[in-house]
């Protein structure tokens, strides 16, 4: 419960999260900054990346709506949302056919079309490329410790025989 709420409350707050923490796995490859973490931070890295990449995406596509409002109350001009009606499927049920909406213009209704579409995307690309980036980087820091060691090893065989 107190994720939800913390999520439908700082809804601006998660998206930009969401999408930052791929980026950030890309961009600790760069050398200066590759060169702080070892294996195991890295490990750890990954694990807190993609619990929260993986958290937010599933907020981001089970709660759509939310953030559909959200991002349309605040950014797109004559935006108005309602609570849709109920319809009944081939076996007599009953289901909530989801919130409806509408725009004051074109580009509106167009922009918020392409937000579901990015979100959807988003929802699988951003877990996927948060793993493989940190999976990447735990291998090249595992190559470059084997190989700092092995070097080691060959300088202390080179100085006890001479």
């Amino acid at each position: 419960m107190l994720y939800g709420e913390a999520f439908r409350t700082h809804t601006l707050l998660f998206s930009i999260i969401w999408l930052l923490i791929p980026l950030f796995s890309c961009l600790m490859g760069i050398k200066e900054v590759f060169s702080y973490f070892d294996a195991k931070c890295l490990r750890n890295v990954r694990v807190a990346f993609m619990v929260l990449v993986v958290a937010i995406s599933v907020s981001m596509m089970f709660d759509f709506d939310h953030v559909r409002n959200s991002v349309g109350k605040r950014y797109v001009e004559g935006y108005e949302s309602w609570r849709g009606d109920t319809d009944v499927d081939d076996n007599g049920q009953e289901y909530y056919t989801g919130d409806e909406w509408t725009a004051r213009n074109r580009l509106g209704r167009w922009g918020l079309k392409l937000l579901s579409f990015g979100s959807l995307i988003g929802c699988f690309l951003f877990p996927t490329v948060t793993y493989k980036a940190t999976t990447a980087l735990i291998h090249k820091r595992e190559e470059l410790d084997f190989l700092e060691k092995v070097e080691r090893e060959d300088l202390e065989m080179q100085n006890n025989e001479g």
